[in-house]
């Protein structure tokens, strides 16, 4: 009866063995598609802090095979001397996508008006344009197209004061 249960138990580790060589690779999957329009929605948090601002706009992914290129717009406040301001940031990024997980690096750049409460957009109004921020970037797309990116960023001469970590979440649109 001992010799019955060890032949089945073998048989059944020999039948899942050929299943599992006749599986597909997963970590040679082709990349996901992440080209396309995303409007995108998140949070920037203080790491001292913990304090958390709004953040939203456009991302913009060209893929070709599994290298991409991002550009965005997106508005939020930033701390700066002046205290809290609005501001547009805007940027550009590459990188690579496999299977459903992207990482790149970014580079950015914080546009905001001269006078405190004004917005930067306003037509003659001064703006202070801050230096180019270099972040890393690492995020997925689902299988539905919901996007989530993260980027960590450290403080430089001439830009925000403050460490933080931007959350995006997003869905493709069609462009009208």
């Amino acid at each position: 009866m001992a010799v019955l249960h060890v032949g089945v138990l073998v048989g059944v580790l020999i039948a899942a063995a050929a299943r599992a060589a006749d599986a597909p690779d997963v970590s040679a999957a082709e990349p996901r598609y992440i080209g396309g329009r995303y409007a995108v929605t998140g949070t920037i948090t203080v790491k001292d802090t913990g304090e958390k601002r709004a953040i939203a706009g456009t991302v913009i992914f060209d893929q070709r095979g599994s290298d991409f290129t991002a550009t965005y717009s997106l508005r939020t406040r930033v701390r700066t001397d002046e205290g809290l301001v609005r501001a547009d940031v805007l940027g550009r990024g590459d990188g690579n996508v496999a299977a459903d997980r992207i990482e790149g690096n970014v580079e950015s750049q914080l546009i905001h008006a001269a006078v405190t409460g004004a917005h930067g957009a306003a037509p003659y109004m001064p703006r202070r344009i801050g230096p180019v921020l270099k972040q890393k970037a690492r995020g997925s797309v689902d299988e539905h197209g919901a996007l989530k990116l993260e980027l960590d960023y450290t403080p430089v001469e001439g830009g925000p004061t403050e460490a933080s970590q931007v959350v995006l979440y997003g869905e493709r649109v069609d462009v009208e």
